[in-house]
């Protein structure tokens, strides 16, 4: 697309894509969907790089597209997830049993209306979620009763309005509506999160709000956000060791004293009624590994694939756990790597969205979803490298599990798996090296 096309006719294509993907996605298929997500993806990039050159979007055009993205996500149906199905019945274990979902699992009530929608694979888990979620689950559940369709869209409807507050966030910080599309149209966001039904875009609204307030100067304001992320996913927890370690290299260790204490004060407080159940979600992904990892190409080196791969060597399944083992180990520590490298950086995003950027990109469990962490935040210096990598990863990601839930010969198949596999290899040294890039990235932030 590039110069060629004005940025009118690029917000018309990435919200024609997005609204085709939205509501078809089940019935065009797999050739259909990377068209889609690619034309989507690039229209994106092609407003960033119009926007760069000077020619910019009125904010009015760019609030009705996501309105009518948002719309159009919140009346369909959830495609290729029954991840809201769960979230329904952990909330009705709460306000309609009055149990623990950390303790119950969605079988141990065998008559609830909701228990038949929740996949199989999942009505014998207690939540993965945290508390801060889970309340939220429980309100909407009560508000909508046992009426099936009210609930659905209740939970999509917070999702679009997380999204839509993120976006406006986005817009009066930097004043660029390209940087409030990449919110609110990405397909990571719209596609895989709020039409699929997930909850993520919650996790990437409040660490927005923890940045914002960090860039403000607020630390109590922005432990709260950065609590309440990590109150719905602990993967949160990321961000706030990424603002923990540049608020002591720019504001000094008072200050990070008390966003430390403020934000793992309240999570502490959070979690230490439930025990260890709280927990549950390291337990239940413990053996998990996903398609799109970049842990996936030694175990297809070593035959332990037997799908996809030639190669088999008659390895156990147990050593696959110790690939989990060894991914979740080289995650955490890049992502504390990345967190101490860039603390000095100028924007406190940067750090943010490179933090989780690393659980992104060398988790051994990555779900298409997931970007809606990061997306938010990245949009706030949406031109550095790394939030460019970051972002183009999460349109990839869609693409790979779009194109699974499709009816894939078994050959093909196996190489739309090897080409996502060594993509995600490309992109663990690519991220590095733009964690590792010496030039200052400066923020483009103008205070509303």
């Amino acid at each position: 697309m590039g110069s060629l096309i004005s940025p009118r006719p690029a917000l018309a294509i990435a919200t024609v894509a997005t609204l085709v993907m939205v509501i078809a996605d089940d019935s065009i298929g797999p050739v259909a969907i990377v068209i889609a997500v690619t034309v989507s993806t690039l229209a994106l990039v092609t407003l960033l790089n119009r926007e760069r050159d000077g020619h910019t979007l009125p904010i009015g055009a760019v609030a009705l597209a996501g309105g009518v993205v948002l719309l159009a996500a919140i009346v369909a149906g959830p495609h290729d997830s029954n991840d809201l199905w769960s979230y329904a019945m952990y909330g009705r274990i709460l306000s309609v049993h009055h149990a623990s979902p950390w303790v119950f699992a969605p079988a141990h009530f065998p008559h609830d209306p909701f228990l038949l929608r929740v996949a199989t694979g999942w009505r014998h888990t207690t939540s993965i979620y945290g508390p801060a979620f889970e309340v939220l689950a429980a309100g909407i559940t009560k508000l909508g009763g046992d009426a099936v369709t009210a609930v659905r869209m209740l939970f999509t409807s917070t999702f679009a309005l997380a999204t839509a507050a993120a976006g406006t966030i986005v817009f009066r910080r930097t004043r660029s509506s390209t940087a409030t599309a990449l919110v609110i149209l990405h397909p990571a966001i719209v596609i895989a999160g709020i039409a699929g039904g997930h909850n993520d875009i919650l996790v990437g609204l409040g660490l927005l709000g923890a940045v914002v307030f960090v860039q403000d100067d607020r630390p109590v304001a922005a432990g709260i956000c950065a609590a309440l992320a990590t109150l719905v996913k602990l993967t949160g927890g990321i961000g706030i060791l990424a603002l923990g370690c540049w608020a002591l290299a720019h504001r000094g260790r008072r200050w990070s004293a008390v966003f430390a204490c403020t934000s793992l004060g309240l999570v502490a407080l959070a979690y230490l009624p439930l025990g260890t159940t709280g927990f549950s979600a390291f337990a239940h992904n413990r053996a998990s590994l996903s398609r799109a990892s970049a842990w996936e190409f030694p175990r297809l080196l070593t035959g332990l694939d037997h799908r996809h791969s030639a190669i088999n060597f008659g390895l156990p399944q147990s050593d696959t756990q110790l690939l989990i083992i060894l991914g979740t180990v080289v995650m955490v520590g890049v992502a504390v790597w990345t967190a101490v490298r860039l603390r000095r950086r100028a924007d406190p995003s940067i750090p943010v969205a490179a933090a989780l950027g690393s659980y992104l990109v060398f988790a051994p469990y990555v779900l298409p979803w997931y970007p809606a962490w990061v997306i938010p935040t990245l949009a706030l210096t949406p031109r550095a490298p790394i939030a460019r990598l970051l972002a183009l990863q999460g349109a990839a990601l869609v693409i790979v599990y779009e194109l699974k839930t499709q009816s894939l010969s078994g050959w093909l198949a196996s190489i739309v798996w090897w080409i996502s596999v060594l993509a995600s290899v490309t992109l663990c040294a690519l991220f590095l090296r733009a964690v590792r890039a010496k030039e200052p990235l400066q923020p483009v932030l103008v205070n509303a």
